[in-house]
């Protein structure tokens, strides 16, 4: 759920306090954000002050960006556990309106198109003609993992 929610959950609902263990924040660099820091800070802070009244849910911060904590991990009473290598290798690349792939491998770094890596599905004239197929092949299911992000600029469309 989000930082506001589960906040306004937790207020609202003291006697939930006893039924945490552990507290999972994604995109914990979120509270640098100039617009939803702040109640990532306040649930934070909600979690370190249990603390002192005997209560210690364990926080589990995640991020794929974050660079320099600034002592985050110190503030939190948690220690930093950073890694620079995946677990899962990102092959990086456009979805063309045409079901090619062009990618960079994450192998050996090259350029490859791969033609008809998906088949295209006449739906709304959109992305979903390209995203639905990618993700729900009809009669089979890819065994890849993937990341999607779609946008409009100007008139152009742009996916995947």
């Amino acid at each position: 759920m989000t930082y506001e929610k589960c906040a306004a959950l937790l207020l609202g609902s003291p006697f939930l306090w006893e039924q945490i263990g552990t507290v999972v924040i994604d995109e914990v660099q979120m509270i640098a954000d100039q617009s939803r820091g702040v109640n990532l800070e306040f649930l934070l802070t909600m979690l370190r002050l249990r603390r002192r009244q005997g209560a210690e849910p364990q926080v589990v911060a995640l991020s794929a960006v974050i660079g320099d904590t600034n002592g985050l991990e110190r503030w939190l009473a948690g220690r930093l556990l950073r890694r620079t290598e995946r677990q899962v290798p990102l092959d990086e690349g456009v979805l063309r309106w045409d079901g090619s792939f062009r990618y960079i491998a994450s192998d050996s770094g090259q350029e490859t198109v791969e033609a008809n890596y998906v088949r295209p599905e006449p739906r709304k004239g959109s992305s979903q003609d390209l995203i639905v197929p990618l993700v729900a092949p009809p009669g089979r299911r890819r065994e890849e993992q993937y990341r999607v992000s779609r946008n409009e600029r100007g008139g152009e469309r742009v996916c995947c």
